[in-house]
């Protein structure tokens, strides 16, 4: 799961406002590779290795004294203090992080960064409140980029009774940034009920056309569903280098003549991202048939 959804994320632009996640755009070729080639020696990269909110860090005694100190931050009237309490959670425990990012909105905060921010961590750093807290969220009138955030987050949590709201928001949600990020979403659940809707993804017409194509062929590929291919399959000719990276790296999961046909026409693809994907995914097929 990490391996896609660290390149979804840094495919789509690093996860935020002003590089929210610590992640430099020059940075996006490589990481999907990096991962995906991690995943195929039988390791599951972490994705805290590539956005730090989603390090996994240990509870520690000495942590105490700064989560003191950052609740009281956030009782600041200027809004980057209170910005700098949430983006410190970074490196606490997910223990450790859930009374400052529940007080963020216990507070009603206002500030759009410092939102954008803690709704995140929600579902990077999450709690016993992260699911009640994101589905607030969603059934109230916040920014798009927030409801985009929260729906990114219900998918970091890997709850199922997100699913509904997932599928619901791909249909309803009238910006194309939270479609995607219910796309993404509905990949890493895995769950065969999303399939009609991603592929409803995949047709629509947005003006961020390429990053919904994108979004769908890699959770069409999560979920591994063979009536995609024939849907799919054509992007191997698309314009697009990092769409059709995606696909090489979605064909990963099936065994199909179809799908081997294109990883082949994949690994001679003319950008060493997509060749490099084709051939792991032709590797990882190989060896799982052995």
């Amino acid at each position: 799961m990490a391996g896609f959804v660290a390149g979804i994320q840094i495919l789509k632009g690093g996860g935020g406002i002003g590089g929210v996640t610590g992640v430099c755009k020059r940075e996006r070729k490589a990481v999907l590779l990096r991962a995906e080639e991690e995943k195929r020696r039988g390791v599951e990269p972490d994705l805290g290795d590539v956005i730090p909110f989603a390090k996994k860090n240990d509870s520690r005694p000495e942590n105490a004294e700064k989560v003191k100190e950052l609740m009281e931050m956030l009782d600041s009237p200027e809004a980057r203090i209170r910005l700098r309490a949430v983006v410190a959670t970074k490196d606490l425990s997910n223990e450790e992080s859930e009374p400052i990012l529940c007080k963020v909105f216990d507070d009603g905060e206002k500030e759009l960064n410092n939102l954008y921010f803690a709704t995140l961590a929600l579902g990077y750093k999450p709690n016993s409140r992260s699911f009640d807290l994101l589905m607030t969220l969603l059934d109230s009138e916040v920014e798009q980029e927030i409801r985009a955030n929260a729906l990114a987050a219900l998918g970091y949590l890997n709850d199922p009774r997100a699913i509904p709201t997932l599928i619901r928001a791909v249909y309803e949600e009238t910006h194309w940034t939270a479609k995607c990020a219910a796309v993404v979403s509905l990949g890493i659940l895995k769950d065969p009920t999303a399939y009609d809707a991603i592929l409803h993804a995949l047709s629509m017409d947005s003006k961020g056309l390429d990053d919904m194509k994108i979004s769908a062929v890699g959770a069409l590929g999560e979920i591994g569903d063979e009536r995609c291919l024939e849907h799919i399959t054509g992007f191997a000719e698309s314009d697009n280098f990092i769409l059709r990276q995606i696909l090489a790296e979605s064909l990963a999961n099936f065994t199909a003549p179809k799908a081997l046909a294109t990883l082949r026409i994949l690994k001679q693809d003319p950008h060493p991202n997509v060749s490099k994907a084709a051939g792991y995914s032709l590797d990882h097929i190989t060896k799982a048939q052995a």
